[in-house]
């Protein structure tokens, strides 16, 4: 380097990469070797009156310069420089530091330890409310672990809640009054009186309708025998069977009777189609009979079935009705 030359402008920047590092450094050395060429300290020690600054040994500065034993940089020689390097450079100097595990270089400079430990592991203990809670136990929860929530919270909801069609709304301890959508009405149900925008309801019980059908001989003297003509009804609406009740005329007398069920479509309905199971209307030397527990019955009646009465057998009775009472759904 001639005497009056401009030293190059060598800046490190934070965001610089190894590489960049490394060759900027390598230019550094370039430049501080060349001033050594031009510094001129004791005219006798060269023939121009210059000194030249000796860098072939295996010091940092001779590895840089690529003139040492060695070519490259270890982190001790990085660390060795660090120190050096000026404030005015661009970004912040790294301290020195030695490469361990967990350390990170902050961006302030300094090297800083941070401890990865979880210690041990937990089930959750607190609930899930409307404010922050700010714990103090020093465990981590497990991945599959869930806090409860708190169902003594009083949310304000602010956005709309989306029900399904048939997911019920239920009020009260026991779910005494519901509210469901069906896809095409609203449907509300209460045990107990209510009231909606001031105007009271009182409930009522569940209407029911009654059908059947009679077996007589149209004689008070003459009994009845089987076989006798099967009685078919069509039911217009759907309907779950809620009671059976059986009356007699001419009796005390036995008699037991059948009720088959089925669509339209497959009329008539055959001994197959059975609904009562194990559980015939049945009259043992009596005039009645009624079971509202109906074991085993087939209940479920779709609109547009037909119910077939047929008496299997019977003696001493001249009149024999049966009731089926019939709870709409």
């Amino acid at each position: 380097m001639a005497r009056g030359a401009a030293v190059p402008d060598i800046q490190f920047q934070r965001g610089d990469s190894e590489d960049t590092r490394l060759e900027k450094l390598r230019r550094l050395a370039q430049v501080v070797q060349d001033l050594s060429r031009t510094l001129g300290q004791s005219p006798a020690s060269g023939g121009n009156g210059d000194s030249e600054f000796t860098m072939t040994g295996p010091g940092v500065l001779g590895r840089l310069a690529g003139t040492g034993a060695a070519n490259t940089l270890s982190g001790t020689d990085v660390n060795s420089l660090l120190p050096n390097f000026s404030a005015t450079l661009k970004g912040t100097v790294p301290s020195p530091g030695t490469l361990t595990n967990n350390r990170f270089l902050r961006d302030d400079g300094a090297w800083v330890t941070v401890s990865l430990s979880l210690g041990a592991l937990a089930n959750p203990t607190a609930l899930v409310g409307l404010t922050a809670v700010n714990g103090s136990a020093g465990t981590a929860m497990r991945s599959d672990a869930a806090p409860a929530l708190d169902q003594g919270i009083t949310p304000t909801w602010t956005g709309n809640h989306l029900w399904g069609d048939n997911v019920e709304i239920l009020l009260g301890d026991d779910g005494d009054v519901s509210f469901v959508f069906d896809g095409t009405d609203a449907v509300l149900t209460s045990a107990g009186d209510f009231e909606i925008n001031g105007v009271s309801w009182t409930a009522v019980a569940t209407r029911r309708v009654t059908r059947g059908a009679t077996f007589t001989t149209g004689d008070s003297a003459t009994a009845l025998t089987t076989p006798v003509n099967d009685v078919m009804v069509r039911i217009p609406f759907a309907c779950t069977i809620r009671k059976v009740t059986v009356l007699t005329g001419g009796g005390p007398g036995d008699c037991e009777l059948d009720i088959w069920s089925d669509t339209y479509g497959n009329f008539p309905p055959t001994v197959v189609d059975s609904i009562v199971a194990a559980a015939p209307p049945v009259i043992t030397a009596d005039i009645k009979y009624e079971d509202s527990t109906l074991t085993g019955w087939d209940t479920a009646v779709a609109a547009g079935d037909v119910l077939v009465f047929h008496l299997d057998s019977t003696t001493t009775f001249h009149t024999i009705f049966i009731i089926l009472e019939l709870e709409p759904v």
